[in-house]
């Protein structure tokens, strides 16, 4: 059975953008995850947090762009955050102090057995409740 990952915003954004500094090891990191075969669990959020920023935002082509790279991500599946993952998310929150965001996506991972999420976020190799594989 393949390995199931949950990959946070900054990885995409990253790759997509194909970032100076982290823009390879990102790329790298999903194309290992997608050559074993590895399943990709992701929150709907992070479709939220993809296309925030307001050159994006703000057009209606580019939107359609991050969607269907997003989307064309193979062995990616998208969960929309239920009251499991949002009360879950609310406990990681309070437990480790950290941002909303970063805790729904957690809280998506660990509600779909996913057993590593892979981020760009350093301080979130705090989480004890899965591994957490950083940039």
């Amino acid at each position: 059975m393949a390995l199931k990952y949950c990959i946070d915003t900054n990885i995409f954004i990253y790759h997509f953008e194909s970032h100076p500094r982290f823009g390879n090891k990102a790329s790298q990191k999903l194309e290992r995850i997608i050559k074993s075969k590895g399943k990709i669990v992701c929150s709907t959020l992070v479709i939220a947090e993809l296309l925030a920023k307001k050159e994006i935002s703000t057009n209606a082509q580019k939107r359609t762009d991050l969607k269907i790279k997003l989307l064309s991500t193979p062995n990616i599946e998208l969960i929309a955050p239920d009251i499991f993952i949002c009360e879950y998310a609310a406990i990681l929150k309070g437990k480790y102090d950290i941002k909303l965001p970063d805790a729904i996506h957690i809280a998506t991972a660990l509600v779909n057995d996913c057993k590593v999420f892979c981020t760009a976020d350093e301080t979130l190799k705090k989480i004890k409740e899965i591994a957490v594989e950083t940039l």
